[in-house]
């Protein structure tokens, strides 16, 4: 399973949404991400891809998007 897939599949999870895909430009804001959704997010993240983010990389506007979590955890799971 791609790094895409498992995070679409965590964001899902935790945001307790029934799509099957989601844009991943779109704010997870307007999906419901809040402070303890991100948190249960980030964790998740870590413990499924075996991986510890650096406290700088975990500012909401570098977790708000797909995308963009997609783009920082590359950063982790690049050099394994």
């Amino acid at each position: 399973m791609q790094v895409i897939e498992i995070i679409t599949n965590i964001v899902l999870s935790v945001l307790d949404i029934k799509e099957h895909k989601i844009d991943g430009d779109r704010s997870l804001e307007e999906l419901g991400l809040d402070s303890i959704a991100t948190i249960k997010l980030i964790v998740r993240i870590e413990e499924e891809l075996n991986i510890s983010f650096d406290d700088k990389d975990l500012l909401i506007e570098n977790l708000n998007t797909l995308n963009k979590i997609c783009e920082k955890v590359q950063k982790y799971t690049v050099s394994k």
